[in-house]
């Protein structure tokens, strides 16, 4: 697919849509916080809802942020769903419990549109790339994975790279010892004295470009090994960048 088409990707009826953004934890809650505070502007056009609402004791797991898409896509125009790839297939038990609900959530949306005027469509990545989007004019489910997970695409607003990052200690080392973000730490007084979206939102142009150089990569060669990060697309869609 090409980048121009990707930019040409608009939700529908730009001022009535509703839009769900699922994160695992509160690194994720905390990040788009922040974007949902800086970007306020931007997000009057569009109803944008970044859940949960408070950040949870602890991380969510894969197959709860797909069931719970399940349940909002019936409520929200598009439901965006962000999930770290180190925890899907860090042991077969996750990646075969993964594999299943992502099953069930496809299926459900298949039949959902039998005995009803609408469809909603489920998207992942880097497969639906390939194929082109053009317009989404349904209701629609985009999986989106970081990996090893959100600090990866933090760092990809530094920097380009394709080595596979087997865990998220091991990029938040780097952030640290790259002085890309000094003394990093994922606590919730680290991201608000640091307004981490702020201080990075200058930089997201390059890290779009990074995100997806690193996909268009992954559909030209299936099956290397890299971390990635899916998460340029919701930026896209939201018409930031």
């Amino acid at each position: 697919m090409t980048k121009n088409k990707l930019k040409n990707i608009k939700p529908k009826h730009i001022g009535f849509t509703t839009i769900a953004v699922l994160g695992e934890g509160k690194t994720e809650h905390l990040y788009f916080q922040g974007l949902k505070e800086y970007e306020r502007a931007q997000f009057t056009i569009n109803k944008v809802s970044f859940l949960p609402k408070k950040p949870p004791d602890k991380g969510r797991k894969c197959t709860e942020i797909l069931q719970e898409a399940k349940e909002l896509i019936t409520e929200y125009d598009f439901v965006f769903c962000l999930l770290d790839n180190d925890t899907i297939i860090n042991c077969e038990k996750n990646l075969i419990n993964y594999d299943k609900c992502l099953n069930e959530l496809q299926s459900f949306c298949s039949n959902y549109g039998v005995d009803k005027d609408e469809k909603i469509s489920v998207y992942t990545f880097p497969e639906n790339l390939s194929n082109g989007f053009g317009d989404v004019k349904s209701k629609a489910i985009f999986i989106l994975k970081n990996m090893p997970c959100l600090e990866f695409w933090y760092y990809l607003h530094f920097n380009y790279k394709t080595a596979v990052y087997n865990n998220c200690n091991k990029v938040k080392e780097d952030l640290i010892s790259k002085k890309y973000l000094p003394n990093y730490d994922k606590s919730k007084k680290y991201f608000i004295r640091n307004k981490i979206y702020e201080t990075l939102r200058s930089k997201l142009p390059t890290a779009i470009s990074n995100a997806e150089k690193i996909n268009n990569l992954r559909i030209k060669e299936p099956d290397i090994k890299c971390s990635f990060s899916d998460l340029y697309f919701l930026f896209r869609f939201l018409g930031l960048s």
